[in-house]
C-alpha cells in the first residue's frame, strides 16, 4: 500500500521554467508505485530520500543496499564542501536529513524502518536503515515530501499561527537537538546583525565565492546536465549562459547589496529557527538534521516554506555570539532557518538512481 501518491497541487511543477525543465521535476518527484515491492520499492524509497534538503544541493550520499531490506547510507567524500564546511558538518547534516525522509517515506509502505549510527575506522562514518513490514500507519509528514523545497524569495510578513508553531515545536523533538523559534523584533534583528556581518566575511574569501560558484547551476541546460547544484532561477535570480554567470558572479556578489537581501528576507519571515545540537559530533549533526528534515516538513504540511541562513553556522567565530542570542548555554549552532509563507518558486532537481544507488552488495 502508499499514503504518498494523490497529493493535491504536488504534481505542477511548471513555476517559471521551461517544459523539458518543468518535466524533469515532475519525474523527479513523481507519486511512487504503491504496489512497488522488493528493490522497486527500494528504488521508489532511495527516490524519495534524495528530495531531502541538503547544502548546495551537493546530494552528497550514497545508498548501497545490504540486504533485501536493508540499506547503508553513506557520505560521498567526493561532493564535500571544503571552504564552507571545513569539518563535514552540513555533510552529516544533509546525511541526517536524506536518512529521515527515507524513514518517513517508509511508513506510506506500512513499513517501520530502524536507523542507526555506524562509526568506520577505515572511512567516514555512515547510517543504515533496516526496514520491517509492520503495517504501521503513515507518518502525518509524508504528504510534504514531494512539494517540500527551499524557497528563497520574500516571505508575506505575517506571523506564525499557534498550530503552525505547535507543530513546529513538536516536529523537533527528540532529545538530542534543541529549537529555538525566534519571533519577536529583538532577537530577530540581533540574528541579522550576526548573519549579515557573517555573511560579510564569507564574501571577502575569494575561496569561498568560487566554489559556491562552482555549484551554481547559471543555465536550465547546465542545471539538466548536472542535475545538482544551486539552480539560478530557483534562488531568485536570472538564467544566464554559463560562462557568463562564472565571468560577473563575483562581480556581482558584493557584501552591500547581499546584506540588504537578508535583511529584506529576515524582515519578510514569520520566524527565525536556530537549530542548536547537543555534540559537536558527525553522530549528533546527523540526529540534527533527522531533526529539521521534520521541521521542514511539518513547515510544508502547514503552509510555511523555509530558507538556510547557515553563515554564522559557517563561521565559527561566530557560534559563540549565535548561542548567546537565543540562550543556549552549550551545544553547537547547527542550522538557522527562516520560515514564512510565500508562493512556489522553481524546484532543484536530483541526480537519477543510478548515481546514487548500489545495487551490487
Amino acid at each position: 500500500m502508499s499514503e504518498l501518491s494523490g497529493e493535491a497541487g504536488t504534481d505542477t511543477f511548471d513555476t517559471r521554467v521551461s517544459p523539458g525543465y518543468a518535466a524533469a521535476v515532475r519525474a523527479t518527484r513523481a507519486a511512487p508505485d504503491r504496489t512497488a515491492m522488493g528493490q522497486a520499492r527500494l528504488d521508489e524509497l532511495v527516490r524519495l530520500a534524495t528530495l531531502a534538503p541538503n547544502s548546495h544541493n551537493t546530494q552528497p550520499w550514497t545508498f548501497q543496499v545490504l540486504g533485501p531490506d536493508r540499506l547503508a547510507i553513506r557520505p560521498d567524500a567526493r561532493r564535500r564542501c571544503p571552504v564552507v564546511d571545513p569539518d563535514d558538518h552540513h555533510l552529516f547534516v544533509s546525511l541526517g536529513c536524506v536518512a529521515e525522509t527515507l524513514a518517513i517515506a517508509a511508513t506510506g509502505y506500512g513499513m517501520d524502518a530502524s536507523v542507526s549510527w555506524r562509526e568506520n575506522t577505515d572511512g567516514l562514518p555512515c547510517a543504515e536503515v533496516t526496514l520491517k513490514d509492520t503495517g504501521c500507519a503513515a507518518s502525518p509528514l509524508i504528504q510534504a515530501i514531494r512539494s517540500r523545497q527551499s524557497t528563497r524569495s520574500l516571505y508575506d510578513g505575517g506571523l506564525l499561527s499557534a498550530e503552525q508553531r505547535r507543530a513546529l515545536r513538536q516536529a523537533a523533538e527528540g532529545g538530542a537537538t534543541t529549537l529555538h523559534l525566534v519571533e519577536d523584533a529583538e532577537t530577530k534583528t540581533q540574528l541579522r546583525d550576526l548573519i549579515v556581518a557573517a555573511n560579510t566575511t564569507q564574501l571577502r574569501d575569494r575561496d569561498f565565492v568560487r566554489e559556491l560558484r562552482d555549484w551554481i547551476r547559471f543555465s536550465e541546460a547546465s542545471a539538466l546536465q548536472s542535475r545538482d547544484g544551486l539552480f539560478a532561477r530557483a534562488t531568485g535570480s536570472p538564467t544566464l549562459p554559463d560562462w557568463i554567470g562564472r565571468l560577473i558572479f563575483p562581480l556581482v556578489l558584493r557584501p552591500a547589496g547581499e546584506s540588504r537581501k537578508i535583511a529584506s528576507q529576515i524582515e519578510s519571515s514569520a520566524a527565525l529557527a536556530v537549530f542548536i545540537s547537543r555534540d559537536d559530533t558527525p553522530k549528533s549533526w546527523f540526529r540534527t538534521g533527522r531533526a529539521f528534515q521534520r521541521v521542514a516538513l511539518a513547515a510544508t504540511k502547514h503552509g510555511l516554506k523555509h530558507a538556510h541562513l547557515n553563515q554564522p553556522v559557517e563561521r565559527s567565530e561566530y557560534h559563540s555570539d549565535l548561542g548567546r542570542v537565543v540562550g543556549a548555554c552549550a551545544g553547537r549552532p547547527s542550522l538557522v532557518i527562516r520560515l514564512g509563507r510565500a508562493v512556489d518558486m522553481p524546484y532543484a532537481l536530483r541526480r537519477d538512481l543510478h548515481s546514487v544507488l548500489d545495487t551490487s552488495g
